[in-house]
Parts: structure tokens; sequence; C-alpha cells
């Protein structure tokens, strides 16, 4: 069934709902729904409205709210992901996926070996970001940070910037690490605050992974084959849900 995404602030249970712009546009022109059609509509406090097309204007959809329901597709684990920006595609493949794997916060970030150094590409991330929660069924769209310097992250003391976890919530993908983390995993107590560290193309410079260690990121390697940037970060995320959150 179709789904939107709305807030809450113009959904009324006890009136019909006018939805105009991108949204009726999507269901007008890309979905071609008509009157008599069933639509889902998610709103920004995890409620599930459940409606019914009563009329379809040139750009305006008249839905009528049939029932309502609390719902919540979000998973217990805090995860935050902070990911050195890749070209292109790839930091938008990243920002689809670890959506669709529930990540809360992404932190996109500039490493010494990043290849991208500016970008103007965060509004495309947050649609494509609502786009994935519309797609996975989820309830909340994922907190999207502006980028900044890796180092600037690690040295900040602001908890808004970022509440750097102890040692036991903290991880950092690195290809030079003496153990994976499935080692790692049997002596951390279950944890539902993880943040996680992914690097570039190129990998992590030494200095910054030390500098990460020395703000309580445990370095771990994903194995002995060498993995694309995008797809160590949805093994990563794969593997972290499995270990502590809601998949499997």
């Amino acid at each position: 069934m179709p789904r939107l995404i709305l807030p809450s602030s113009i959904i009324s249970t006890d009136k019909d709902l006018s939805i105009y712009g991108h949204e009726a546009h999507y269901l007008i022109n890309v979905l071609r729904l008509r009157e008599g059609d069933e639509i889902q509509i998610i709103d920004d406090s995890g409620r599930l409205h459940k409606g019914e097309i009563r009329l379809v204007k040139k750009k305006e959809v008249i839905v009528k709210l049939i029932e309502t329901e609390d719902t919540n597709t979000e998973p217990e684990l805090h995860l935050i992901l902070i990911q050195a920006i890749l070209k292109g595609e790839k930091m938008d493949f990243i920002i689809q996926k670890s959506t669709e794997l529930g990540v809360r916060e992404i932190y996109p970030i500039i490493t010494s070996r990043t290849i991208v150094r500016e970008t103007a590409r965060e509004e495309r991330w947050k649609r494509i970001a609502k786009e994935a929660v519309r797609q996975c069924g989820r309830t909340e769209v994922p907190l999207i940070h502006k980028p900044v310097l890796f180092e600037y992250l690690l040295e900040s003391t602001n908890q808004q910037l970022l509440p750097l976890p102890p040692i036991s919530q903290g991880f950092i993908f690195y290809e030079s690490a003496q153990k994976g983390l499935k080692e790692m995993a049997s002596k951390i107590q279950s944890s539902k605050n993880i943040s996680l560290i992914v690097g570039p193309e190129g990998g992590f410079a030494r200095d910054e992974v030390e500098k990460a260690i020395s703000k309580g990121f445990i370095p771990v390697s994903l194995g002995p084959r060498i993995l694309r940037a995008e797809t160590a970060t949805v093994v990563a995320l794969s593997l972290l849900q499995f270990l502590y959150g809601d998949i499997g």
C-alpha cells in the first residue's frame, strides 16, 4: 500500500486531509492513484493513519482518514553512523541502506584521504533518507548532520554535536585491526547506544585511528578480504544490528 510521511500538525482525524506539493505529485503522477485507492500516512509522532482518496485534482489530493493507530518500527538500538563522504552515488547508496538498517543519525565526515572535500548534496541525502523510510516502513527519518572535519568531530566537547560514547559503545572499522567485531562483541555487554566510524575509499590514516582510539573507539576488522567502502558500511551496520539490535 502506498505510504506518505507527513507532519502531525496538518493531520486531523475529524476532517479530510488535503495533500499538496511534492507529495501530491507523487500520488497523482508517479503512483497514478485515483479516487477510492487506499494509502497509509505516517506522521512525525509515529502514528500510522489509513486513508482513502476521495478526490484527485490537478495539484491536490483529498484523503479521508479511516483509522489511526500507534505504531513503532524503530529499533531500540540508537545507532549513529559516522561516515567519510564517498563520491557521488556511493554516498547516496549509503544514506539509503543505512536508513533501511535503522541508523538514527548520520555524520558525514571529511578525513585526510577523503576525495570529496565539499558537497552540496545535503538536501539530496535528506530526500533519499525520507524515501527510504517510506519504502522500508520506518516511522522516523534519520537525522543527517552537516559535513564536518573528522578531526574537529573528535576534538569537539560540544555534546550537542556528538555525544562521544564510552569505549564499550564505539567502533572504528580499520583494515589493520587485529580483531574482528565478533571477537570484540563477546567481551562487550549489550548496548543500546553505539557509534560506528567508517572511512573513505583510501581508508583511514594511522593518526586518525589513534585519535579515535584515544576517544574511546575500538578498532575492529571486517575480515581478511578488502571491501569497498560502501560495502563495508552495509556489512558493519548489519552486524551491529544483528548483535545488538533487532535483525535476526
